[in-house]
């Protein structure tokens, strides 16, 4: 991960900790011992009028950078924990040889603890970066297309989970 990217990863970081700390009087909270008999609901957001989606699948420009959010809520029993990670694979053609690279997005795990009274907060909000197209292909080669799936989970207060996946394609 280069400085810029981690630099900016840190920035938003402490923006949204400090958004939601400002904020803390106003962000809904649930007893974690409350009834709950669902898991959590699981929406993506993406900051980018430039995609295409249709339902799970995003088409992106060759190096676009997405944020992609991931919202976790549970108005019962509250989000206890959320992560996101990905995997696929791009390819690069030289001539008549096609190379294909594995990409690997290690889960970025958030652990949410109780407030002061004992309560979990019954929205939570994860962001990460996306970019298909910037990876390096070997001297001679061009990046032909690629896939990443995302995939995004949540627990709530009752320890009941839920998963929701969602795929970045470029086709050349």
């Amino acid at each position: 991960m280069s400085l810029g990217m981690a630099s900016s990863r840190v920035i938003r970081w402490c923006a949204c900790l400090c958004a939601c700390s400002l904020l803390g009087s106003a962000c809904k909270s649930a007893d974690p011992r409350n009834a709950d008999t669902n898991p959590p609901a699981i929406q993506w957001g993406i900051a980018d009028s430039r995609v295409t989606r249709s339902g799970q699948t995003v088409q992106v420009q060759e190096g676009q950078n997405i944020q992609l959010t991931l919202i976790a809520e549970d108005h019962d029993s509250g989000i206890s924990y959320t992560s996101v990670g990905g995997s696929g694979h791009y390819t690069c053609i030289a001539g008549r040889i096609t190379t294909n690279i594995a990409l690997d997005k290690v889960a970025e795990e958030q652990n949410l603890l109780p407030d002061q009274r004992g309560r979990l907060k019954t929205k939570a909000v994860q962001l990460t970066d996306v970019t298909l197209g910037a990876q390096k292909c070997p001297a001679g080669a061009i990046f032909s297309g690629g896939t990443i799936t995302y995939t995004g989970k949540s627990e709530n207060g009752q320890r009941m989970q839920n998963a929701s996946t969602i795929i970045f394609r470029r086709d050349r």
